[in-house]
Formats: structure tokens, C-alpha cells, sequence
């Protein structure tokens, strides 16, 4: 359809808008590679310097394909909307009274087939961006962060008096120190294996991304108020799509294994009666491909936590490993409240070590 252009026409007033490119995958930024060499080698999009821009995003299609999409809701607001009343389909269907054949047109790539005026095509910039491994913001360099930066938060709630309590001196304090203190990370290759640990209580959320036995990045939250009311198998499972959501750049398209403390999980992909809201999170987690892995919840008994320590440190596969190795290993396959206390006191009354 050469004979035909399409402006783009703005309200007086409208200046360009430049929105930030999301954040994609590995797997959907070969994809998008691919799709953008396409339009390249078909001269349906070029290379660009214009002020507007826009994120692309891929969608998934019926096929199991990916369609290749931009966001243009900030430039649609500052257009003038086209009037042209737009034939009934139902008036159509009318006009076919008398008619034997009938025949149908689907444009292949139906977007890109009507050409833009020359003047208005900055205005359809588009946005990338290629994969950081390291970025985002403080939060994910620190353990536990919701759970030092809760009086803190307490004090920014609504119709909450200021009061500064010996609690959120000590929150501030331990926020300055843990800021200063270089972190022990690992930058994340995404052609290793990933392992998630997730964790959640009636406070908040913990998650831990690992490579090879080393952290890659920390995550947390505190509960909303009325996830505080959720029984222990729906929070472990809000934990579980927390750190996916939050580590989809890194997980989509990969195999990785989820740990987690709750054995019952392992099961909710057989369940036939899940309410509104399981459903919800099944539908989102069936996007990525994991396996779970469910930890052994140890009972008190000081007997049998002792003889888990002393495999875990002087067993013929250990060979007296540190606080932090040790502990990464024994909470893969174990878990009880107080155990990183107890493994490092274990490790500081140990004479060989």
C-alpha cells in the first residue's frame, strides 16, 4: 500500500516522550535480535536518533511463537484521535444476500504494510536495551534487607506518628554499615545451572539466587496485610513467585531448580481444586521451567541436629568447610529455626578449624 501514508498527528503542545527499555530475558533478547534483523533486511524499520522512543516487549502467540511488539501508550496520549466512523460488521454481513463466493485477504505483517509520512516517523522510535548482569538497586547486594528496613518503613505508614525508637537507630545504623561493606557476589552466566532458595514467614519474604554454590543476587520483601492472613503453603508459594518475578530476566527460557520449605508445593501441579488465587500463580509459574526441590523440616532434637552439623563439618566429604560453605550446603537439604546461629558457633568451637 505505497499510495498510502500515515501521520501521526499531536495536540498542541506535545512534546517527545522517551520512555526506558524493560528489561528482558536471555532467551527473548535472541529473539528479539532475530526479529530486528528481520525488519532490518526488509527495510521496514532503520536505525534511529530521534528524541521519542518506546519499549518493545515480546507477546506470546497461540503457536508458541513470539510477537514482537511496541509500547506506544505514552505517544497515543498526546495524539489526535482519528473520527472516521468505521463500518458495522453486522451491516456487511447484510450486503452478502445473493452472493456464492466468497473470499477473504490476512495481510502477512499487517502492521508494517501501510508506510509512515516522513515527517512523523521520529515520532516511532523505538527502544533496546542488551542484558546487564549486574543492576537494579541496592536491595539485591543485601540479606535480609526487609527485615533490617522494617522500623523504618513502620514510620512511613499512614496516620503513623513519627517516633525515632532505639529500633530504627539500630535499622539505620546496620543499613550505613551493610552499604559500606563490600558485598561477596558473583557476576551471573547464564549458559550455569541456577538455583533458587525461597523462604517466606508471617513478617516477610527471603530469596537467595545462586550459581555454583556462590549468591548472585539477594531478594525481600515484607507481607502486605492481607497476605499476613495466608495459610504457611500459599506464602511459601507467594515466595516462589516473588523471586521468579523478580529474577525473570535471568530464569525465562532456562532450567533451574527452586528450593523451598514446604514439601506440599511439590505437588499443587496435580491439584485439581485450587482457588482463584492459586490458579492465578500456577498460570504465571507455568511459564518457566524448574524443578522443586523440597528440604527436610528438622524436628528438636539437639541429638540429631548435632550429628547433621558434624556430617556437614568433619565428614570425609567436608573436610571442615567455613561457617558460610558449610551452611550453603547442610540448608539444601535441611532446615530448622536458629541454623545459621548454630552452625556458626559449631564452626567457631571446632580446634582444627
Amino acid at each position: 500500500m505505497h499510495d498510502v501514508e500515515f501521520s501521526i498527528d499531536l495536540v498542541p503542545g506535545a512534546g517527545p516522550v522517551s520512555v526506558a527499555p524493560y528489561r528482558m530475558a536471555p532467551a527473548e533478547l535472541v529473539e528479539l535480535k532475530k526479529q530486528i534483523e528481520d525488519l532490518l533486511e526488509k527495510q521496514m524499520v532503520r536505525p534511529s536518533v530521534s528524541p521519542w522512543g518506546a519499549p518493545v516487549l515480546l507477546v506470546k502467540k497461540k503457536d508458541g511463537g513470539a510477537r514482537l511488539c511496541v509500547d506506544y501508550r505514552q505517544l497515543n496520549k498526546l495524539t489526535i484521535k482519528n473520527k472516521y466512523p468505521l463500518p458495522r460488521i453486522d451491516d456487511l454481513m447484510d450486503q452478502l444476500r445473493g452472493a456464492s463466493v466468497f473470499s477473504k485477504i490476512d495481510l502477512r505483517s499487517g502492521y508494517h504494510q501501510i508506510r509512515v509520512k516522513e515527517s512523523d516517523i521520529p515520532k516511532t522510535a523505538f527502544r533496546t536495551r542488551s542484558f546487564v548482569g549486574l543492576a537494579g538497586y541496592y536491595r539485591r547486594f543485601i540479606e535480609g534487607f526487609s527485615r533490617i528496613v522494617m522500623p523504618l518503613t513502620q514510620l512511613t505508614r499512614k496516620d503513623q506518628p513519627f517516633v525515632w525508637t532505639d529500633a530504627c537507630e539500630q535499622s539505620f545504623q546496620e543499613l550505613k554499615r551493610r552499604l559500606t561493606t563490600s558485598p561477596v557476589l558473583v557476576l551471573p552466566d547464564t549458559n550455569e545451572h541456577f538455583d533458587v532458595f525461597c523462604d517466606a514467614s508471617h513478617q516477610g519474604l527471603g530469596c537467595v539466587l545462586m550459581q555454583g554454590g556462590r549468591v548472585v543476587a539477594y531478594a525481600s520483601r515484607q507481607l502486605k496485610n492481607h497476605e499476613r492472613n495466608y495459610h504457611t503453603h500459599d506464602l511459601e508459594l507467594v515466595a516462589v513467585v516473588f523471586a521468579l518475578k523478580s529474577w525473570r530476566h535471568y530464569l525465562y527460557g532456562a532450567r533451574f531448580s527452586v528450593f523451598s520449605d514446604h514439601k506440599s508445593l511439590k505437588y499443587l501441579f496435580d491439584q485439581k481444586e485450587l482457588n482463584m488465587r492459586q490458579r492465578r500463580w500456577m498460570e504465571f509459574l507455568k511459564d518457566f521451567d524448574f524443578q522443586l526441590i523440597g528440604r527436610i523440616c528438622m524436628p528438636y532434637d539437639s541429638e540429631l541436629r548435632r550429628a547433621v552439623l558434624e556430617e556437614g563439618h568433619m565428614s570425609r566429604l567436608s573436610i571442615h568447610p567455613g561457617m558460610t560453605k558449610m551452611y550453603q550446603d547442610i540448608k539444601k537439604s535441611f532446615w530448622w529455626p536458629g541454623m545459621k546461629k548454630e552452625i556458626a558457633e559449631f564452626v567457631a568451637a571446632c580446634l582444627t578449624c
